[in-house]
């Protein structure tokens, strides 16, 4: 319940208004965004199913990883390794891209604004007890979530840019991810207004 406070802290910030949502029921717009996949994009299990190979082979890579370490008695750290391996199957699935390198340092930012996030969410605050503080935030809670909400908007929003550019040229070569089906879906209804 905590995040979500933040999270609708964070929407209320940056003074958006509900008729930037996507059509469906107001009353439950992240299933509304389901069934507008759902309805334009209706082989979007399939196009996920056929990137199964890109899920085997980032398993096998964390596999690697740790087999590398044994022998030379390394310490593991099973949180990290456990974090990394989550996240690039995720940015695999959904933008096509590897998005914890050890050597980026995209990636390390990336890394430390989501254990920023983790941490700040799971740090009690006055503020959901007392419901007069929440105004004031004097923990500073709801501001540190929205920048940090913010960075991760603006890394997200750069790689929609980014595929969004890249299909307009002639050589782009579709891959299928789940961001190609939400740029279809934007095309779409951009096409209706």
């Amino acid at each position: 319940m905590f995040v979500f406070q933040a999270l609708s802290s964070f929407r209320n910030g940056s003074k958006q208004s509900e008729t930037k949502l996507p059509p469906g029921p107001r009353w439950l717009p992240i299933f509304a965004n389901l069934f507008d996949l759902e309805r334009t994009g209706p082989h979007l299990l399939l196009k996920l199913d056929a990137n199964q190979y890109f899920r085997r082979v980032k398993t096998e890579e964390l596999i690697e990883n740790v087999r590398k370490s044994c022998p030379k008695g390394d310490a593991i750290n099973i949180g990290q390794v456990a974090f990394d391996a989550t996240i690039n199957l995720l940015f695999n699935t959904i933008f096509s891209v590897d998005l914890v390198d050890p050597n980026s340092s995209q990636a390390r930012g990336f890394r430390q604004t989501f254990w920023d996030i983790m941490e700040d969410a799971g740090k009690p605050n006055l503020a959901y007890y007392f419901p007069l503080l929440r105004k004031i935030d004097p923990q500073c809670i709801r501001r540190r979530m929205t920048v940090h909400f913010g960075k991760l908007l603006t890394l997200f929003g750069n790689m929609f840019d980014e595929r969004s550019q890249s299909r307009k040229s002639n050589c782009f070569n579709a891959s299928n991810d789940v961001l190609d089906t939400l740029i279809d879906i934007v095309e779409y209804w951009s096409e209706i207004k």
